[in-house]
């Protein structure tokens, strides 16, 4: 399974979204065009993305390729509920941050992903109080889903959503929260999306010239 690695940049991929939810939906871009590029095809391409993102610890990406060795059918219907869920998620975050109501079925969807994530939750007591314990999202292949799913309802509870933002780079589409100091960030990534298109007004100029 290690060889998809050289077929996908998920594991390298820029965390430039703010929150590991919309690090998630930026594991595609273009998404819903032709000009779409996807960087999770395989199922070990959402644990290389899982372990790069912090969601997972590189002992607990080695436990779930174990499972997944173990049950290709899981596997293969885990990276299929994360395609799913991202696409959810994507068109959620897309709307709030064009201003525009959350999808229909949109939530429905997160509040089932947030519900078979925290099944297994229990109450423990910590040093200076109590708090939530969550399965491992090594537990089973789908696990993986669960931090994810945690992440979305953070950022729609905590936002803030007025600094939800999607980058307008061409066939790029990643969404990000604006944390700049004056809410002025425009794009991703300034040394690619900014840059490109700032070559593209270059040329566009000179063609009229």
């Amino acid at each position: 399974m290690n060889g998809g690695e050289l077929v996908s940049r998920a594991g390298r991929l820029p965390l430039v979204g703010g929150a590991l939810a919309l690090d998630f939906c930026n594991t595609t871009s273009g998404l819903g065009t032709p000009h779409c590029l996807e960087h999770l095809v395989e199922f070990e391409h959402l644990v290389l993305w899982s372990a790069h993102a912090g969601a997972i610890t590189a002992a607990e990406a080695d436990m779930v390729r174990s499972l997944a060795d173990g049950d290709p059918s899981a596997a293969r219907a885990a990276l299929d509920q994360a395609l799913g869920l991202r696409r959810t998620l994507h068109d959620l975050f897309r709307a709030l941050a064009h201003g525009e109501s959350a999808p229909t079925g949109a939530l429905a969807t997160l509040n089932a992903a947030l519900t078979a994530g925290n099944r297994d939750r229990r109450l423990v007591q910590t040093g200076d109080g109590f708090a939530w314990c969550y399965p491992p999202p090594c537990a089973a292949p789908d696990g993986l889903l669960a931090p994810v799913a945690r992440s979305a309802a953070d950022v729609l509870l905590a936002g803030p959503l007025e600094r939800l933002k999607e980058c307008p780079g061409h066939n790029c589409g990643w969404l990000f929260l604006d944390r700049s100091k004056n809410g002025i960030r425009v794009w991703c990534e300034m040394e690619v999306c900014g840059n490109r298109a700032k070559a593209r007004a270059r040329a566009e100029r000179r063609k009229k010239d």
